[in-house]
């Protein structure tokens, strides 16, 4: 072991260790460590030329977890990683791994959803990348939602790498061999809007015949209602009030949603229909998936008729005609039930729809403005028609 120095950050030291610490190393490397250490909130070791670490080196972390209490490792690579992992030191100590860093630049965009982009990497790797750079916590919360799908029968990849782009985000490696998106498969005519649209409520009816125990995911209805709040300085108070008691009226269901289905996040490989992002997963009544899928497909498209083009890559007629398909089958054995729901899914909509607009920052003003109008006069109507059916 050789090469160690000492970086003052602020009031924090951060030493740096090159080399390996086995058994022949491991009494120099203790002695020159612990010589560096000085009076500091946090103790700082920066692994990333670190090769390897033998027991007599686990020994020496121990030492100084004790004498001080909060010893961070940082940029450990995978190998040293591992057996820090399996020695049971991420339970005792801060360890951040060393992620791979990619580069962008030139690859396909494959998918696309509320909280990341989907790359290829390769003809059998994609890489989700997150939109936002501090999202550890966010790539493991999803990891386990896509192994809680999987465990359920929903067919999902489950990532199995964390890498890094080189502006300093992080994204997921998955293995997905030769699949293309349901947007690509309608692109490049592959398959029809009614195919495409028949496969989307087969995967549909598998999801939502799922039932996780009771607690596991987050409550659609509950967000739905946030929502509510948060639109409430935009609605007439009437309004307000009505659509609370509509959303509060909506059975507490345990069915599994998506939560973000649309044809940029489903992928099929081999005949099989795969979702890519679990970020989203969430329980409650079919019909806010639904919803999902009117927000998605026609309620920008009112005053942007170009938003499909944009987003899902197809026209506006094939997103109008999916949107509707998808519906139409997902009720196909019961009319009546379509009937019933129509209005309901296309209000919840386009309260997402007013929130998304009230909350987003790239509209021009004047759009803005048209959009929050738009709305509210959607809301209002469909408020009004769902009471004049129940009359």
């Amino acid at each position: 072991m050789n090469d160690f120095s000492v970086k003052k950050e602020k009031e924090t030291g951060i030493i740096r260790l090159t080399g390996r610490i086995d058994s022949f190393s491991a009494p120099k490397a203790e002695q020159e460590i612990l010589g560096l250490c000085g009076v500091q909130e946090e103790l700082i070791l920066d692994c990333e030329n670190l090769e390897f670490i033998a027991s007599s080196g686990l020994r020496i972390l121990l030492i100084l977890n004790k004498e001080y209490g909060n010893v961070k490792l940082i940029n450990v690579n995978p190998e040293v990683y591992d057996i820090l992992r399996m020695s049971g030191f991420p339970q005792i100590m801060d360890i951040e791994k060393a992620y791979r860093v990619i580069s962008l630049e030139g690859l396909e965009v494959i998918g696309e959803g509320a909280n990341g982009v989907v790359y290829r990497l390769d003809p059998e790797t994609v890489v989700k990348v997150y939109k936002q750079k501090n999202v550890l916590e966010e790539l493991d919360r999803e990891r386990n939602l896509a192994r809680t799908a999987l465990i359920l029968g929903v067919p999902t990849a489950i990532s199995y790498d964390t890498v890094k782009t080189e502006d300093g985000r992080y994204g997921a490696v998955y293995e997905l061999v030769a699949s293309k998106s349901y947007a690509k498969l309608i692109r490049q005519s592959e398959k029809t809007v009614e195919e495409i649209a028949g496969m989307s409520v087969e995967l549909l009816r598998t999801i939502h015949a799922a039932v996780p125990e009771k607690g596991l995911l987050p409550s659609m209805k509950q967000t739905a209602l946030a929502r509510c709040e948060e639109i409430r300085p935009y609605l007439p108070k009437a309004d307000y009030v009505r659509l609370k008691e509509f959303i509060e009226s909506i059975e507490d269901s345990s069915h599994l949603l998506h939560g973000d289905f649309h044809i940029k996040n489903v992928h099929a490989a081999d005949g099989e229909s795969i979702l890519i992002d679990m970020a989203t997963l969430c329980t409650g009544d079919p019909l806010f998936e639904l919803a999902g899928v009117w927000y998605t497909y026609r309620s920008f498209a009112d005053l942007d008729p170009d938003n499909a083009t944009r987003f899902l890559g197809i026209s506006p007629a094939q997103a109008f005609e999916l949107c509707d398909r998808i519906i139409g089958k997902y009720y196909g054995d019961d009319p009546g039930l379509y009937l019933r729901h129509i209005d309901r899914i296309r209000l919840i909509a386009y309260c997402r729809l007013l929130r998304f607009t009230a909350k987003s920052k790239h509209y021009d003003p004047d759009f803005r403005e048209k959009q929050i109008l738009h709305a509210k006069e959607m809301i209002t109507m469909y408020l009004d028609r769902i009471t004049e059916s129940e009359g």
